[in-house]
């Protein structure tokens, strides 16, 4: 929401569907913004995990759509499946070993009565993985409007 506002757009409800984490989810929600009308449909599905990425992947397949060149797909966590989709899925990799690490803290500190609240939001580093599911966009402005 952040990078929209920061860009001069405005969230739609209508572009951010809600799903579990899930690959079927993440099919049925991706399915439905395939269906709208190729200048309405978003060019790019930013997924919370890669669950949910993997099953838009499929969406955008059983749509006739191609990834990256219609649609790019980008999903959250990095797991192992995801170099293996096909196109590979651009994701972010999460320091999946620091949050563990994290987590104990919390918990070992909690278990001994000690204050966590400090420990409750941590920001961790983590990076993008560039694949192959993610590209330019190849419907111009013009033809958006």
């Amino acid at each position: 929401e952040k990078a929209l506002a920061e860009a001069g757009l405005a969230p739609r409800d209508l572009l951010t569907p809600w799903c579990f984490s899930d690959i079927d989810e993440g099919f049925y929600a991706a399915q439905e913004l395939m269906k709208m009308p190729p200048l309405q449909r978003p060019t790019a599905i930013i997924a919370f995990d890669d669950m949910i990425a993997i099953g838009a992947l499929h969406a955008a397949w059983a749509s006739g759509l191609r990834v990256p060149e219609d649609v790019s797909v980008v999903g959250c966590d990095d797991i192992s499946a995801a170099a293996h989709t096909s196109p590979p899925l651009t994701t972010i990799a999460q320091p999946k070993y620091r949050i563990g690490q994290a987590a104990v803290q919390v918990l070992q500190r909690s278990l001994q009565g000690k204050e966590i609240n400090s420990l409750r939001h941590a920001l961790l580093p983590c990076s993008l993985v560039v694949r192959k599911s993610a590209g330019p966009c190849h419907v111009t402005t013009t033809e958006k409007e």
